[in-house]
């Protein structure tokens, strides 16, 4: 009887575990996939969010110190510029990349308030575990301009359209579209990095044969170079420098 019973219970663990191994292999995209689309949308080394943040957050203060002295010429500040960018030689992750920024400086009381930041860009990287090349639009609103304050706040939206290749789990291919809503980014004026802010994030995949698709995440920038996002309920740990993702 006990030996019918143990084999009985090995039969059953078995079952269970080829049918969650089936159902992860029949999803059209993981967790971990989207993860991964939300890192490379964030870290330096694919040149995503990260790096137009602080793009944005230097001219700022470009703009901003040109207003020092009592001189209210930096008020109604304009300019748009383009340029390409690639990733070192050498790099683990390669990039190319065409931007159009524009700036606006509001004032109040010819005092700087805000600068309104759009951004224009396509190109593509590859990196070990994702390529992709897409392209999209970058609307920033940086804020606490005035001295007294060791940060800046920005607040924001981030989307980008474009084929995905994942080289992971499932391997997916995907055209997909990525939607970050950035709150109350905390930016350092001195070294332009991340200190602390929400966003949400909502990607849009169709893969052929499966389908479209949504999957939402939340993301909590940590201020020590990293953030978490959590996908599903399964929460990982993202370099923002380097995109490297680990599940927590």
């Amino acid at each position: 009887m006990k030996t019918t019973w143990n084999a009985f219970l090995i039969l059953t663990l078995l079952t269970v575990a080829v049918s969650c191994k089936d159902d992860d292999e029949s999803a059209p995209l993981s967790n971990e996939e989207a993860a991964e689309m939300i890192a490379a949308s964030l870290s330096e080394s694919s040149s995503g969010l990260t790096v137009m943040v602080n793009e944005s957050a230097e001219t700022t203060t470009t703009a901003v110190d040109a207003s020092d002295g009592g001189r209210i010429n930096a008020c109604g500040y304009t300019d748009t510029e383009s340029f390409s960018s690639s990733s070192p030689q050498g790099s683990l992750v390669t990039y190319n990349y065409t931007y159009s920024y524009s700036y606006v400086l509001a004032c109040g009381l010819d005092v700087p308030q805000s600068m309104a930041v759009d951004i224009t860009y396509s190109g593509n990287f590859d990196a070990p575990r994702l390529a992709s090349e897409h392209a999209g639009t970058v609307d920033l609103a940086v804020t606490e301009l005035d001295a007294a304050a060791a940060s800046y706040l920005i607040n924001g939206d981030y989307s980008t359209t474009g084929s995905f290749q994942s080289k992971i789990r499932n391997k997916t291919s995907t055209t997909s579209t990525i939607d970050i809503t950035v709150a109350d980014l905390s930016v350092n004026k001195s070294t332009y990095t991340i200190e602390g802010g929400t966003a949400a994030a909502l990607i849009t995949a169709t893969a052929t044969g499966k389908g479209t698709f949504t999957f939402t995440a939340s993301i909590v920038f940590e201020g020590d170079g990293g953030a978490t996002v959590t996908v599903n309920g399964t929460t990982y740990s993202v370099n923002l420098t380097t995109g490297d993702v680990s599940e927590i």
